[in-house]
């Protein structure tokens, strides 16, 4: 039911009930509530009114200051009727649940500010060869155009390339000696496309996600590249990059490969210290707002050159500033976080900075946020080598398939033209509450359902050998657990994601799937689910 406390009218002695149904004053009457703006002016929140034949209007600080008074009073009501009705009881301990012993981790507010600075680390790579070096060793395609070595053929793809090519302005001289941004191009855009082909391929200056690859294909870190600073000086004499690696735990071995990879390259590479903030808005407006910034601010249609990126650059702090009172001056780099569709944006500035007045929220909203929305991060999987489709690169748009040569491209183009992924992390739901789970990363088996997994053993037929009997010489069946099909990487007790084998649960043709989630020798039941359209 509705807040409600009664009003005492000091001039017909009178009693009215009045409601709390947002920002209205609802009237309970004998023939129940009559909706909208209540007939009378409440003058303030002692418990008196005046009537009036004409709805009155109120201010908007009168109209919270009723709101604020009516809550608090009702609050103070229940808790004294709670307390009488559990002392007439004979109970000897009167405990009121407020709601807050316990925090549900599962519930986050629907916006907020979150300091990642603690899970991140930071490397600054400038330098003429810069934009070159860093298209070599991460998924990030970071210049328009690479040259094929021994190339005797011009296939059809060298020419959709070269014409992409052409639908920007940027020259070698710019690439190597000015801070020009970076590439931002969207695979899925046909360039033929008369409505939308010059979306497909822009220069921006906000920050593209990515991965950085082993020499085998398997992942070490996920990371952003930031064109740095964010508003550059017109006198920067050479690109400048900054790298957010997401998976601190490679930061060394991350360091390490770039001195053994930079040989002669024209660059400097060195850490430096920053603070990395996330800020999300679930609301309405507030995707509203995102969708606006990345659709009409940092729009690759009117943005085709490096002068082009300073303009909206430029366009994009007034924004930030006047919208959500972001300091301007304090944000060296900038990206729209685009793992999943609204997800959020990253805003990067100088250590122990203040970017605006809103409270910041706990690391855990952070972890519950991209529980929600099925954004996982290599992190999640520990030590565990992973590949770089397990971890959803392509469908969080970390991936160039028209880039040139990469480290670790082989095994993934490979898994990209053949057969694909035969694992995916996607989302659980658990069907109860799982409340004794101390560690959000703790791993959690997953369990086919008997009767809906119809995966069988395959047994392999031995080799004949000659010197051993043939009754020795039987099928073999794979020890593999067949029933075993994922483990939870990262919970909140509500929901987690987790990694499932395609044989189980297939991702092309299935929506959702029951699953058993075996815990501390308990058995419960989850439903898996795909945030990705």
């Amino acid at each position: 039911m509705n807040p409600s406390a009664v009003y005492t009218n000091q001039a017909t002695n009178t009693e009215k009930t009045f409601c709390v149904d947002n920002v209205k004053i609802e009237e309970l009457t004998s023939n129940g509530i009559t909706t909208g703006p209540s007939p009378y002016l409440l003058e303030s929140t002692n418990g008196t009114y005046n009537d009036t034949d004409q709805p009155s209007p109120l201010n908007l600080n009168t109209s919270m200051g009723i709101l604020r008074g009516l809550v608090t009073k009702l609050q103070d009501d229940i808790n004294v009727y709670l307390t009488e009705r559990i002392k007439s009881s004979g109970a000897d301990d009167i405990v009121i649940d407020d709601g807050d012993d316990e925090e549900d981790k599962s519930k986050i507010p629907s916006h907020g500010l979150i300091n990642l600075s603690d899970e991140s680390r930071f490397l600054q790579i400038s330098g003429k060869d810069a934009s070159t070096f860093i298209n070599g060793l991460t998924t990030i395609k970071m210049i328009p155009q690479y040259i094929k070595k021994n190339q005797t053929t011009i296939s059809q793809a060298d020419l959709n390339n070269e014409n992409i090519v052409k639908s920007i302005t940027l020259t070698d001289n710019e690439i190597t000696n000015t801070n020009w941004g970076i590439i931002h191009e969207d695979e899925h855009i046909d360039l033929k496309d008369e409505l939308y082909g010059v979306d497909r391929i822009g220069i921006r200056r906000d920050g593209v996600f990515g991965h950085m690859l082993r020499s085998n294909g398997r992942v070490l870190t996920d990371l952003f590249v930031y064109p740095f600073p964010y508003h550059p000086g017109k006198d920067d004499s050479s690109p400048s990059y900054l790298i957010e690696i997401l998976n601190k735990e490679q930061f060394k071995p991350l360091q390490m490969m770039l001195k053994l990879h930079k040989l002669r390259s024209a660059i400097e590479i060195k850490e430096v210290e920053m603070s990395s903030w996330f800020y999300y808005n679930t609301t309405q407006r507030g995707q509203q707002d995102l969708e606006y910034i990345n659709e009409c601010l940092l729009s690759n249609r009117i943005s085709k050159n490096p002068e082009d990126a300073r303009i909206i650059t430029s366009q994009v702090l007034e924004h930030l500033s006047a919208k959500y009172g972001f300091k301007s001056d304090l944000i060296h780099a900038f990206a729209v976080d685009q793992r999943q569709y609204g997800f959020g944006m990253r805003i990067i500035t100088p250590p122990s900075c203040k970017l605006n007045d809103l409270e910041v929220l706990a690391y855990d909203s952070y972890l519950t946020h991209r529980i929600q929305n099925g954004v996982v991060e290599v992190s999640d999987f520990r030590r565990t080598a992973t590949l770089p489709f397990e971890c959803n690169l392509d469908w969080m748009c970390g991936i160039n398939y028209d880039k040139g040569c990469y480290m670790g491209q082989e095994l993934t183009i490979r898994t990209f033209t053949g057969n694909g992924t035969t694992r995916r992390v996607l989302n659980v739901i658990f069907d109860i509450p799982i409340m004794d789970i101390s560690d959000a990363f703790e791993r959690i088996e997953l369990r086919a359902i008997e009767g809906n997994f119809s995966d069988t053993p395959v047994k392999k037929e031995p080799v004949f050998n000659p010197f051993v009997s043939s009754s020795s010489s039987a099928p073999v069946q794979s020890r593999r657990d067949m029933n075993k099909v994922g483990e939870i990487l990262l919970n909140n007790g509500v929901e987690g994601l987790a990694r499932i084998e395609k044989r189980y649960f297939d991702w092309d043709t299935e929506l959702s799937k029951k699953v058993n989630i075996v815990h501390k020798g308990k058995t419960y039941t989850g439903t898996i689910e795909t945030r990705f359209a």
